[in-house]
């Protein structure tokens, strides 16, 4: 809905301004928290500068092909990749972390492959901002859980790496376009608050939850987007979006149902054995 308020500002222009004021936005909070030394341990670990370096390029990734599917009535397909998402998640945990995916999950996990294919099927291409999306964002995810470092901190890092490329970018946009209003300057100057706010948060509950969990809240914002882009933005449902996301709910509800399912039988046994074990 924010991006939807920016008209016909270039992404990559509105990328620039996401990270500007986020800078800005973020260096008010590490004053105010007194986070600054922290940062200096961050950016004197050669390790964790190396984990950051990488997730900052899936994050500004994510950040300019969503923008650029808003701004190109593309929200459905961005609805679509963040359903594939918590499934990609799920497959990293495994791979990478060593987490076990349960036979419930490998089928909603088949489901899902089988939604895209009819996806690229029915359209003659592959859905490149969904599949885009739900990879960036997927191991920006594992990055910042291997990168082991506060939320704040690892948040402003990132965005600084972007910054001389941001500024740069405003630099050229304002010498080669008209003066923006007012009300667009303060629609633009929101971009820090509402780019860092959830992904503080997202850094947080990486270094407190399984990526598995993770994945499962994460359809709460894919289901908000459809919703919108059939809704409000006037774009089609046809007849093979239907298949698309009958196979991703599908899957959604497989999934999320066995990791719910798993949440209360862990509890159960705890009880019984009178121990006290954390849900995944």
């Amino acid at each position: 809905m924010y991006f939807k308020l920016l008209g016909d500002t270039p992404p990559l222009v509105v990328l620039a301004h996401r990270v500007v004021w986020s800078v800005l936005f973020l260096i008010l909070i590490i004053w105010v928290t007194g986070q600054s030394k922290a940062i200096k341990s961050v950016v004197r670990n050669r390790r964790t500068m190396l984990y950051l370096s990488a997730s900052t390029c899936m994050i500004a990734v994510n950040w300019f092909v969503f923008i650029w599917a808003v701004m190109h009535k593309q929200v459905m397909s961005a609805a679509l990749g963040y359903y594939i998402n918590p499934l990609v998640v799920g497959a990293l945990g495994v791979v990478v972390l060593g987490e076990r995916l349960r036979p419930m999950q490998v089928v909603a996990a088949v489901l899902a492959i089988i939604g895209v294919s009819i996806m690229t099927i029915k359209t003659g291409q592959v859905p490149v901002v969904a599949l885009l999306l739900a990879v960036s964002f997927s191991f920006y995810g594992l990055l910042r859980k291997k990168a082991a470092v506060a939320p704040v901190p690892g948040l402003f890092v990132e965005t600084l790496l972007l910054l001389i490329p941001a500024i740069v970018m405003l630099g050229i946009d304002i010498t080669t376009r008209d003066a923006y209003t007012g009300r667009m300057w303060l629609i633009l100057s929101a971009s820090g608050i509402l780019t860092a706010t959830p992904l503080i948060w997202f850094g947080a509950a990486t270094q407190r939850l399984r990526l598995i969990t993770i994945g499962l809240l994460q359809y709460i914002g894919p289901t908000l987007q459809f919703a919108l882009a059939v809704l409000f933005f006037g774009e089609t449902f046809q007849p093979h979006h239907a298949l698309v996301f009958g196979c991703i709910w599908t899957a959604v509800v497989i999934y999320a149902g066995d990791s719910i399912w798993r949440m209360y039988s862990q509890r159960e046994r705890s009880n019984e054995i009178g121990t006290e074990t954390i849900p995944d």
